[in-house]
């Protein structure tokens, strides 16, 4: 897990506490004049990453993180659809899914936005033998009232179970 620096004078601090090597203590109040002197472009970058954290966190500041599950019986259907259609302004962040039949290996779905044309997120996810998990580095818009539509194809007609997860934000 990859983990950034943001406040030097308190990292420093934190690294300075406690921290003796054969009862010697280590003087870390150098550290960010050496990091801005011979490494610049480090706190450059840092900076900016805590930037566009801070847009982040403020952007979504009004939507609470929500997850709706979905279920599904595939009888003897080539096709399930499952839709769902949000009352309020949401950004898809995440769809996780799963099935109970580990030859089920034809299996796909597609995930896909719609309400006067259609919009295709996902198309032709093919099912593992395991849960997967779809994260959206870009958050994906979906205004009130849009429908979100999970196609499941199941070529080989077997009889099995599939999961669905949409993790998603919802506007307060």
């Amino acid at each position: 897990m990859l983990t950034y620096v943001v406040n030097w004078d308190e990292f420093a601090e934190e690294l300075g506490k406690g921290i003796k090597i054969d009862n010697v203590n280590i003087d870390t109040s150098g550290v960010e004049s050496i990091l801005t002197t011979y490494f610049p472009e480090i706190i450059d970058l840092l900076k900016d990453i805590r930037d566009e954290l801070y847009k982040m966190r403020t952007k979504y500041e009004n939507y609470n993180q929500k997850i709706k599950g979905f279920y599904n019986r595939t009888i003897n259907k080539e096709k399930n659809i499952i839709e769902w259609i949000p009352e309020k302004h949401t950004f898809l962040t995440d769809v996780s899914f799963s099935h109970s039949n580990i030859e089920g290996i034809d299996d796909y779905f597609n995930l896909s936005v719609e309400k006067d044309n259609v919009e295709l997120i996902f198309q032709q996810i093919y099912l593992k033998d395991s849960l997967q998990h779809k994260h959206f580095n870009k958050f994906f818009p979906v205004p009130a009232g849009m429908k979100i539509k999970l196609t499941h194809f199941n070529p080989s007609l077997t009889e099995k179970c599939v999961w669905y997860d949409l993790e998603y934000l919802e506007h307060k």
